[in-house]
């Protein structure tokens, strides 16, 4: 990809992504992941957190945050959007189900929505909720 108008297509999409991927996660990153790591190690040596499990390190930098959630700490948390509100019955049914996981099935369904394994304290950053609905058709 020489310009920024080159069209992606079969023959170059395998370079587009890996650009793009560079983009975000190598070279576009870098200045702030160099200034991270030197001031970490002002700190605590990096290299020091090998010895840690990534669990470890979850509790090391967030805390045990092992309240089961309720209704209430969701409806909180969450912020429905795309013509959906903390009423709809798609919500509503949800959190329900959401209220029903365990600590670790929090985490895990947390941390697949947004990269984080807690939802954000007191609801202060609501996590805003997308439902799409799907239509299956017959071909």
């Amino acid at each position: 990809m020489d310009t920024p108008s080159d069209i992606v297509n079969l023959d170059n999409v395998d370079m587009y992504i890996k650009e793009l991927y560079n983009a975000i996660f190598g070279q576009g990153i870098l200045r702030q992941v160099t200034a991270f790591r030197k001031g970490f190690n002002r700190v605590f040596s990096i290299e020091h957190l090998g010895a840690f499990e990534v669990e470890e390190l979850s509790l090391l930098f967030g805390g045990i945050k092992a309240e089961l959630w309720t209704k209430e700490i969701l409806m909180n948390s969450i912020k429905a959007d795309h013509g959906y509100t903390l009423e709809s019955r798609e919500v509503q049914n949800l959190i329900a189900i959401m209220t029903d996981f365990t600590p670790k099935e929090q985490r895990i369904f947390i941390r697949f929505c947004t990269g984080s394994p807690q939802l954000p304290l007191g609801g202060k950053h609501p996590i805003t909720l997308l439902i799409l609905t799907l239509t299956v058709t017959q071909v």
